[in-house]
């Protein structure tokens, strides 16, 4: 419904396309939670070796993928290198015998944002956009707190982060 209304029925084609592309969102964060720790870690040097092999794969991949399928191949070699990017960071990770418990950390981050959909969905018809976007922003941070999704810790660094009122 977005496209349609932002750039009408011309477009419809770009849904597919954009809803594979969605994907990006959350493997983006989980890569930048991945490649810090090797930075944390003094270890740089197998950050930029992930990255010089995945710009490889993106290349070869997505000459492929876009000769072949066009925008449509374009979407899926984005995902599935960030996706090899995530797994080879994981895999330098894991080296030491370090774990990773991403869905332990996410779980309820990912409970929420999909209650927030379901609720939302059904009010795509009924509600215009700019009251729809804050109201599930709004259920999304609800439910977060709700859920206990922040340790303690988290909302205590939180608190500090925000500056005190000047009386």
């Amino acid at each position: 419904p977005i496209i349609q209304l932002l750039y009408g029925p011309a477009f419809e084609s770009s849904v597919l396309v954009l809803r594979i592309l969605a994907w990006n969102l959350p493997l983006y964060c989980l890569n930048g939670l991945l490649w810090r720790i090797l930075v944390a870690r003094g270890e740089q040097n197998l950050n930029v070796r992930v990255q010089v092999i995945t710009t490889c794969t993106r290349l070869v991949s997505g000459y492929a993928l876009i000769l072949a399928l066009g925008y449509f191949g374009a979407a899926l070699a984005t995902i599935a290198n960030l996706l090899l990017h995530n797994c080879l960071l994981s895999l330098y990770i894991r080296s030491d015998g370090t774990q990773l418990h991403p869905l332990l950390l996410g779980w309820r981050f990912a409970a929420t944002a999909l209650i927030t959909g379901l609720v939302m969905y059904p009010l795509i018809g009924q509600l215009e956009l700019w009251l729809l976007a804050p109201l599930a922003a709004l259920l999304y941070v609800s439910l977060t707190l709700f859920s206990k999704a922040f340790s303690r810790d988290d909302l205590d660094l939180f608190c500090r982060l925000i500056p005190p009122r000047v009386a």
